[in-house]
């Protein structure tokens, strides 16, 4: 096995499950590249290639011969893990799974111990590189626990440190959006504006790495956000570096969380303005890699966003170690040695992966790969700024215990047009929504909040006597942490902290243009 890809065959009839699983195994940090078969012929195909390093079967799945299946692997692939993942098989029939040579049997009720029993099977494999495969899992193990415990320490911090960020960025922000400032005010300005998403980057990262929380999915247009974010780095680089943007044709599709992405793409482009001290240029692309061009990773069809910069290059030594965390050549503590191992783990999650090609003294070229889907973009355009589906201006009800985000996201609101009442506490938002209920269309409100209900709590109470509305919840959390603090959250728009104020009006006009 290459440790640097593990090859997964996944004995899978039903889709929705497939995804499930692989989502899971993927939280393992390793590469891994799936392959499915949907029925036994396609898995005898693939076993007879040889191309496998573990086995993930359903046991459990119509028209699947589970029994010739394991028979079938155990006696040409003997020393290829077996794992069984089935919902419906019981203890009975999975512990005569195992007597017959099956590695082990998660249920599908469970997926949180694959990631585990994965890297466990993998890592006892019989091959003649076995005991170092084993060492390398079992330092990749430790790798996981020391990112685990950092999280922990960044998660503490997360909802104070990204309150007051949002303070900073959000007022920068609005100030670089004033056209009278003098050239060297707004470059002052670039500059902590910079700063501070380099910070609430670096908080992201560490709680990223800590929770493996999976991507929320949504069909994007690649050109369009990519060339978004190209807009946006342009700001956040500054005049040395010439930020450039090319689409690819077709207007691609795919599957993808634009917050990871462009998290993504600011690491690289951070790491190449850090490779051209004296300016240069940053071209970054949209590509598409089709079947049959020989991919690295798993077959299909994709999507790649390119990073190109014309740098110093990376030396040969180097690349070996490159997307390892905490691994950094920038010296005198300017480097985190998270930027390119977040940039990989991210491309991972979206089923994808990431590729370099650099030459010393020439520049570097990364690669983020995505999966293409041929799914439709949300129809429905966006309501006019401050007003619902009728014209009518729209009221928020903004609720913050912090007073000085409250103030920042009024200010922000009521700029563009929004009707606003406000609340420090669950509590006085109540006695407001007692009073002003009929108008009110939207509930704009922290998740944590003084007193016995929480942001959540506080939606759902209000949704429960007026269905219509909308409600959007503000964190310095994680989504995994939000859930695990208030359940339900999971059914309500959630909007990280720190955010600017285009983030916070497009979350607003999304939700009030919402029709459910």
């Amino acid at each position: 096995m290459n440790r640097e890809t593990l090859r997964v065959l996944n004995l899978e009839a039903d889709a929705a499950d497939l995804e499930r699983v692989r989502s899971k195994a993927l939280s393992t940090g390793l590469n891994i590249q799936f392959q499915r078969a949907s029925n036994l012929a396609e898995f005898e195909a693939a076993i007879g290639r040889a191309e496998v390093d573990v086995i993930l079967a359903d046991h459990g799945a119509p028209g699947i011969d589970a029994k010739a299946a394991l028979e079938s692997a155990h006696r040409r692939l003997p020393s290829i893990p077996y794992i069984v993942v089935s919902g419906s098989i019981g203890e009975d029939a999975a512990a005569e799974c195992m007597k017959r040579g099956a590695a082990d049997f998660v249920h599908k009720d469970r997926l949180e111990r694959l990631p585990e029993v994965l890297l466990r099977a993998a890592g006892r494999r019989g091959s003649p590189e076995g005991g170092t495969e084993r060492m390398g899992l079992d330092s990749e193990l430790l790798q996981a626990e020391k990112m685990k415990v950092v999280g922990k320490l960044a998660g503490g911090i997360a909802h104070d440190f990204n309150n007051l960020l949002t303070i900073i960025s959000g007022y920068v922000s609005m100030m670089l959006d004033k056209e009278e400032l003098k050239p060297g005010q707004a470059e002052s300005l670039k500059r902590v504006f910079t700063a501070s998403r380099q910070a609430a980057g670096l908080v992201r990262q560490l709680m990223l790495f800590s929770r493996k929380r999976d991507p929320s999915l949504a069909v994007v247009d690649l050109n369009a956000e990519v060339e978004a974010i190209a807009a946006m780095l342009r700001r956040l680089l500054g005049e040395t570096i010439v930020v450039g943007f090319e689409g690819a044709p077709g207007a691609p599709r795919t599957l993808a969380d634009m917050g990871m992405i462009e998290q993504a793409l600011v690491n690289l482009a951070f790491n190449a303005r850090d490779a051209m001290p004296s300016g240069g240029s940053l071209d970054i692309g949209v590509g598409i890699l089709r079947r049959g061009e020989n991919p690295p990773g798993p077959p299909g069809d994709f999507a790649f966003v390119s990073v190109r910069d014309s740098g110093s290059g990376i030396p040969a030594a180097v690349l070996p170690r490159l997307f390892e965390p905490f691994f950094t050549t920038k010296g005198d503590g300017r480097g985190t040695g998270l930027g390119l191992a977040t940039a990989k783990d991210i491309a991972q999650r979206h089923g994808g992966w990431i590729d370099v090609k650099t030459e010393v003294g020439t520049g570097t070229t990364f690669r983020i790969f995505l999966p293409l889907t041929q799914a439709q973009l949300a129809s429905g355009a966006l309501q006019a700024p401050g007003a619902d589906a009728s014209g009518r201006k729209a009221t928020i009800l903004l609720v913050e215990d912090e007073a000085n985000v409250r103030e920042f996201a009024a200010a922000v609101l009521q700029q563009d047009g929004y009707a606003l009442l406000q609340a420090k506490s669950a509590d006085s938002a109540l006695e407001v929504w007692r009073w002003h209920s009929a108008r009110i269309d939207l509930l704009l409100t922290d998740v944590v909040l003084p007193g016995e209900l929480s942001g959540p709590q506080l939606g759902q109470k209000l949704r429960a006597q007026k269905p219509s509305l909308k409600v959007i919840l503000t964190t310095g959390y994680s989504r995994e942490t939000v859930e695990e603090k208030s359940g339900g959250a999971e059914a309500l728009r959630l909007m990280n902290k720190p955010y600017t104020p285009r983030i916070l009006l497009e979350a607003v006009r999304e939700a009030l243009a919402d029709a459910t």
